[in-house]
């Protein structure tokens, strides 16, 4: 849990200032990738709670998605940024809130839709 909030506080701090700052922005997503891996992966060997891995894959599928839209993004570098930075961090909240052992999960919930950066 203490990565996911270094990674969020990361993403909410980070600015475009060049072409620059999508490939720092890909660096973060690909450092969110294998955490949510390694956390599925000791799910996996450890607790084995369904849900537990549900979120995290489908988080892990958001990220692997908008690495890939700035991997392949050619014009509107500012704009891409922004809106890959802002649903990154919404994923990142949403997974954080529902994995806090306080709350219950909910499944119901739509994933971001993708069109809005491409």
């Amino acid at each position: 849990m203490y990565e996911l909030l270094q990674i969020r506080a990361q993403l909410e701090t980070m600015q475009y200032k060049n072409t620059g700052s999508l490939f720092e922005l890909r660096m973060v997503l690909m450092n969110t990738g294998t955490l949510l891996t390694s956390r599925h992966l000791a799910n996996q060997r450890g607790e084995k709670d369904v849900m537990t891995s549900k979120l995290l894959l489908l988080t892990f599928r958001n990220v692997r998605n908008y690495y890939h839209i700035l991997e392949t993004t050619q014009e509107a570098h500012e704009q891409c940024f922004k809106n890959i930075r802002e649903l990154a961090l919404q994923d990142l909240v949403s997974l954080f809130r529902k994995l806090r052992p306080s709350n219950v999960v909910n499944m119901s919930q739509e994933q971001p839709a993708l069109s809005a950066v491409r």
